[in-house]
């Protein structure tokens, strides 16, 4: 396989917000300045890349993807938020005190070098020009969490769905294939989507000498990583057109249309998607809502490091969850994950505690759905346990037509005791809607819903939440930017650092409620809060 590789060394620095371009020597460093790489890693797709990219481009945005950064920098000093290369190195300098999102891509070929195909002057809005026709082109997004920037390793996904025209018994040489069908013409770096379907494109395969059967050729398309279904027309020489309903696309699969091409021989089609482009299979990052896998380093015998590297990995922890603490054992992400909207048993429940450590190593959780889980979250709960460094997107919303069930909502977390939780970002919406007044205490919050120390401390760090926290008909209920509900006994402390809650809502709340008792210790950022209150206090 190729390997690309992109360099991107960050140093915490003043003034980035600037829309205008800045010079480098401008710009002096702050006391928080740190350097980092980003390797783009072997290309992972299903197949050995045909083509050689011959542009490389790196955007900068602010964490939610509202506003573009001027941070990376030019040959000549400059700092801009988009730039565009012949090679894989990009130099930028981060904020240590900010998030960012860093989109990338690649195109481009020896025979055309890509020129006209796509304008990628926007990444989150990469279109595919008039008249031309998509070819094979590749993405990543990276979310990359305020404080000091450890390695972080990037691989890059094609944009783009194979189609290839299978014939089962023979067709004559020099003919025409023509395949007309709507085409995704847009395509968002940002969230992996693709969209604007054109109609009316056409494509072209003319069949080789000698009659053929077997491959006739290929094309691509745009497809997000989801996947979509199209109509298509297929008409062979002069022969009566054909029609294709509901052929199946996704990003990085081959579809194969196989049948006898000749209305003289039959008109029987059929229409796979085919999982063998290549290896390795970049779709076990999206899971089924079924499958679990056992990861292949667990031991239930002897805790150690265990590697998460799937969809069906993921859900395998939730599900084992139930019936054991793992303590002693460290999970480690190695991939992006797309829990595709499936429903979502958390990491820890009810009745057994999460007492691991899971290191997401700024790896993505997407499109988590967790649904009326009382203890919800990419977790539910966690006790002695560490989770750092993972950024979760999607919903957690539990809702209950029963007058005092009471529940504790966050992003990453439902509940976390004598736990530590850093580096993570929040970017679900987090809803607890009641059918009733209830009088239950219940506790909803970006990053945690609940957090207790009595037996150890807990500490929340370096955290971010985007997502909007909410409760309807909860008479008795506490809702915070990052926390619900944090209490502390008996001499031990809770410690919150460098937490950041205002790109989200409630926007003004970092602690729905803090209790504070038998000598215990609680601090925002070195200030101490308030019993029964929240923190912030509000002005009266």
């Amino acid at each position: 396989m190729k390997k690309i590789l992109f360099s991107l060394l960050a140093g915490a620095t003043m003034l980035l917000g600037s829309c205008s371009k800045e010079s480098v020597d401008n710009l002096a460093p702050s006391a928080a300045e740190t350097t980092f790489t980003v390797n783009m890693a072997e290309l992972q797709t299903r197949a050995t890349s045909t083509v050689t990219p011959t542009r490389y481009i790196m955007e900068v945005w602010s964490l939610d993807g509202s506003t573009a950064e001027n941070v990376i920098k030019k040959a000549d000093g400059t700092l801009v938020s988009h730039l565009e290369l012949s090679s894989g190195s990009f130099t930028a300098l981060l904020d240590k005190t900010k998030a960012h999102t860093c989109l990338f891509w690649a195109d481009g070929s020896v025979a055309d070098n890509n020129n006209g195909v796509y304008n990628a002057a926007s990444l989150n809005a990469v279109t595919l020009n008039t008249g031309k026709v998509a070819t094979e082109a590749y993405y990543a997004m990276v979310v990359l969490p305020k404080g000091t920037k450890p390695a972080v390793a990037v691989t890059l996904k094609r944009a783009v769905a194979k189609v290839t025209l299978v014939e089962t018994a023979a067709v004559e040489a020099g003919k025409n294939i023509v395949v007309t069908y709507p085409n995704n013409t847009v395509f968002n770096a940002l969230d992996g989507a693709a969209g604007t379907p054109t109609t009316g494109y056409k494509t072209t395969i003319t069949t080789a000498a000698g009659k053929l059967t077997g491959a006739l050729g290929e094309f691509y398309m745009l497809s997000s990583a989801g996947g979509e279904t199209v109509d298509m027309t297929i008409k062979y020489a002069s022969e009566p057109i054909k029609s294709l309903t509901n052929v199946p696309l996704r990003q990085n699969y081959n579809t194969n249309i196989k049948g006898e091409f000749s209305s003289l021989l039959s008109k029987t089609f059929t229409v796979t998607a085919d999982d063998t482009w290549g290896t390795p299979d970049i779709d076990i990052s999206i899971w089924d809502g079924i499958t679990t896998a056992q990861p292949a380093d667990y031991d239930p015998n002897t805790s150690g490091t265990v590697k998460i590297t799937s969809a069906a990995e993921l859900a395998w922890l939730g599900k084992e969850s139930g019936n054991t603490s793992f303590e002693g054992y460290t999970f480690i992400l190695t991939t992006d994950i797309n829990l595709n909207d499936h429903w979502w048993k958390p990491i820890g429940s009810d009745n057994q505690y999460f007492k691991g450590t899971f290191n997401g190593q700024n790896h993505t959780v997407s499109n988590l759905k967790c649904i009326n889980s009382k203890r919800g979250g990419l977790f539910g709960r966690i006790a002695d346990a560490t989770v750092k460094d993972v950024t979760v997107s999607g919903s957690v919303i539990s809702t209950s037509s029963i007058d005092g069930d009471a529940y504790e909502l966050g992003g990453i977390a439902g509940s976390a005791k004598n736990s530590n939780i850093s580096g993570c970002t929040n970017q679900c919406s987090v809803t607890l809607d009641l059918r009733v007044d209830s009088y239950n205490n219940s506790y909803v919050g970006g990053i945690v819903g609940y957090v207790s120390a009595r037996e150890g401390d807990s500490a929340l760090s370096d955290n971010t939440n985007t997502g909007s926290v909410s409760v309807t008909n909860q008479k008795v209920s506490f809702a915070g930017g990052i926390t619900g509900y944090a209490n502390v006994y008996y001499g031990r402390t809770v410690t919150l650092t460098s937490n950041t809650y205002n790109g989200g809502t409630p926007a003004n709340v970092c602690i729905g409620l803090c209790e504070i008792y038998q000598g215990g210790t609680m601090t925002i950022d070195g200030q101490s809060a308030t019993h029964k209150k929240p923190f912030p206090v509000p002005v009266e």
